[in-house]
């Protein structure tokens, strides 16, 4: 029987440092529940500084939002940020939970599942993240699924 686990380890981790085990294990997982990092526009500032990807390191964690947004990121899914097509948006940061890829693979085998809505500002992150392939069941409430069918 699997056991449920939460992992709230930073999310990313400067190029050359190896990836946390437990995240490594998450490829393995028989499913995943995510939720998704709207990335808002440059002038939500506020939202750039409550982001938290790198623990204890606010400064840092803003450079990485900007980065994100100045590349066209639209949402973020364990680290790894997409754009309104679902590709890849680097921010010159290693992803130390799932890549971009590693999402894909899971969500092709139907193991991905995120779980969003309720927030006008995560429609366009939600679009990418279906566009790009990067969840396979998409959890959420009758305002937000009438968004994105219109």
């Amino acid at each position: 029987k699997a056991e449920p686990r939460e992992i709230s380890d930073p999310l990313i981790v400067p190029r050359g440092t190896s990836r946390p085990r437990k995240y490594s294990e998450l490829r393995e997982a028989q499913i995943a529940v995510t939720g998704l990092g709207p990335v808002p526009p440059k002038e939500r500032g506020d939202f750039i500084r409550a982001a938290l990807f790198v623990e204890n390191a606010e400064k840092l964690n803003e450079d990485v939002m900007r980065a994100a947004i100045r590349r066209g990121a639209v949402g973020e899914i364990g680290g790894s940020f997409f754009d309104a097509s679902g590709r890849r948006v680097g921010t010159g940061w290693r992803v130390a939970g799932l890549s971009h890829r590693d999402l894909q693979e899971m969500a092709t085998k139907g193991r991905m599942v995120l779980i969003a809505g309720g927030d006008v500002r995560e429609h366009p992150g939600i679009r990418g993240a279906l566009r790009g392939g990067l969840v396979s069941v998409l959890v959420t409430e009758p305002a937000t699924a009438r968004a994105l069918l219109a």
